[in-house]
């Protein structure tokens, strides 16, 4: 279970997470608020890739995991001259 959240922007602005392995009972969505103000589930298969503005989007996975494990790796990035645009 991760809270939804939005990463701190003096350290990060643009979020990817590929989805390595699972083994689950039920999906297990990625949450993230759109710049339109919608709420959109994200799911993914081993090899998939999730790009997002992980300083701007807020972002979670509010439901507990059902399963064995569920494998991710993540790359964040930090933009040179970026500035934040609410």
């Amino acid at each position: 279970q991760l809270i939804m959240h939005k990463d701190r922007p003096e350290e990060l602005h643009v979020s990817s997470i590929l989805h390595i392995d699972e083994d689950v009972d039920q999906p297990w969505p990625l949450h993230i608020k759109g710049h339109d103000g919608n709420l959109y589930k994200i799911l993914t298969k081993p090899g998939q890739m999730i790009l997002y503005e992980s300083a701007l989007c807020e972002h979670g996975r509010p439901e507990v995991m059902n399963g064995n494990f569920f494998r991710n790796a993540f790359i964040h990035y930090k933009l040179k001259n970026y500035e934040l645009v609410k």
